[in-house]
């Protein structure tokens, strides 16, 4: 199977390098990558190709029109579906094992429904459940085909997952939703810093615009989570005050 991997990129060199250089480095048996960030600086574009990541530079606004530009571009590869990430994402081989066996099964649509929240200022770590997640959203190319390659409304800048779920709701599609992960062994790791859109205030995410409330909440102590999961990237993100900060 052959994955494209889509983010885009704004400010946060720091963790942004961190994060494109874990999935430059990942390896899942089965499973072959491809690599797009859609940039806004020089000094990003750079960055991504050196980290070996095909790159394109792209205004940041708005944010819809960015991502949909990076997704066009795999359109002349021969990617049999593209995950969608964050720049602020970490997701484990576990899950794209997962993705590999439901498009296996038939599945051309697969999604999450919970997530881990690390905020690494704080060094606070969540499970929270459920928040159905735009992060990790893997979309088969048949469907990509049906929209144009055009997941996001253009003109949105915020609450983009909202867009996709309305595009697809007339598109006929094979959907598997992953719940529970955190029985299945499945991480996804939304790192929150210094500059975030959303922000992590007690059970709730919140951003200039909404705010985002969840059911339940789980406190897990961070460091032996992030160091059995994420090995490379612990000491970075248990120390990001001292790193990056001090």
């Amino acid at each position: 199977m052959k994955l494209g991997i889509l983010t885009a990129v704004w400010k946060r060199p720091e963790l942004t390098a961190l994060v494109l250089n874990y999935y430059r480095q990942l390896k899942v048996k089965g499973i072959e990558f491809e690599f797009m960030a859609v940039v806004s600086s020089m000094d990003d574009w750079t960055m991504a190709k050196n980290l070996g990541w095909d790159a394109m530079i792209w205004g940041n606004n708005p944010l819809g029109k960015k991502f949909n530009i990076g997704l066009k571009q795999f359109e002349k590869t021969d990617v049999d579906a593209v995950v969608i990430i964050g720049s602020d994402n970490l997701i484990n081989k576990e899950y794209f094992t997962q993705v590999k066996n439901a498009f296996k099964r038939g599945s051309d649509y697969v999604t999450l429904r919970d997530l881990y929240i690390y905020d690494a200022l704080k060094k606070r770590l969540v499970y929270v459940s459920p928040a159905f997640p735009g992060a990790g959203r893997c979309v088969g190319r048949e469907v990509l085909e049906e929209v144009d390659w055009r997941l996001w409304k253009n003109e949105a800048n915020y609450l983009l997952d909202s867009t996709v779920q309305k595009r697809l709701a007339h598109i006929e599609h094979r959907p598997h939703n992953i719940r529970d992960i955190i029985d299945k062994g499945i991480v996804l790791l939304d790192i929150k810093t210094d500059v975030n859109m959303w922000t992590l205030e007690g059970d709730r995410l919140v951003s200039s615009h909404t705010e985002l409330h969840f059911k339940d909440v789980d406190e897990i102590p961070p460091e032996p989570f992030i160091e059995k999961y994420f090995p490379e990237e612990a000491f970075v993100l248990l120390n990001w005050n001292d790193k990056f900060n001090g």
